[in-house]
């Protein structure tokens, strides 16, 4: 977690995603006990959400990545926050698509 943090430093705009493989890392080792493991992965989730939608434009994996984050801890604001963006501008795109 600790090195995630330390090259999202020095990506802050996250145009390099030089913290993506750390925080991979936490979530794979995370993932083995959430509950023990869940400030860690909430973090770790929401960079990740942030990441598909801001460098790969791709908001179903931002949605993915935020449903975790919700499922782990429902009143996370910054998860609500990015989960309803991305919700609203895809009904918005589907709005216009029919």
């Amino acid at each position: 977690l600790g090195m995630a943090r330390t090259q999202g430093a020095l990506d802050p705009e996250t145009t390099q995603g030089l913290a993506k493989p750390f925080y991979e890392k936490v979530v794979e080792l995370g993932e083995k006990d959430r509950v023990a493991n869940k400030k860690a992965l909430a973090e770790a989730y929401l960079f990740m959400g942030v990441f598909e939608v801001n460098v790969n434009q791709n908001y179903k994996g931002s949605i993915e990545w935020t449903t975790k984050l919700l499922a782990i801890d429902p009143e996370h604001e910054q998860g609500k926050k990015l989960f309803n963006q991305i919700n609203d501008y895809l009904k918005q795109v589907d709005d216009s698509k029919r």
